[in-house]
């Protein structure tokens, strides 16, 4: 967030706060997304650890975006769905809302579910 702050020129009074606010939301984010995918690798008797690569490759990669949003591929996300109701319940709304989020800047055909 230092980076961000220290390279961005405010050109008006909320501007401050937004790149703040970006700094912040990302971050924290990658963190929480990471402890929540962790939990759930867990559930699964496989160690959180194995999440680090593909967070690497995601970045490598320029945060393309992959998956079965991205293809339009719901039924999938209706299987993902259900694991995690089954298994970590209390994080099936987070799921939903980041679906809703990915949806949105996808070029893949279909509806969200």
């Amino acid at each position: 967030m230092v980076a961000v702050v220290t390279v961005a020129t405010a050109t008006s009074p909320w501007q401050p706060n937004v790149i703040s606010v970006t700094g912040l939301d990302a971050g924290t984010s990658v963190v929480t997304l990471r402890r929540a995918a962790g939990e759930l690798l867990a559930a699964a008797d496989v160690p959180a650890e194995a999440l680090d690569s593909l967070m690497r490759r995601v970045i490598e990669n320029g945060f393309q975006l992959t998956g079965p949003i991205e293809r339009g591929d719901w039924e999938t996300v209706e299987r993902h769905r259900a694991a995690i109701a089954e298994h970590a319940p209390e994080l099936l709304e987070a799921y939903d809302a980041l679906a809703r989020l990915t949806a949105r800047d996808t070029v893949s055909q279909g509806e969200p579910a």
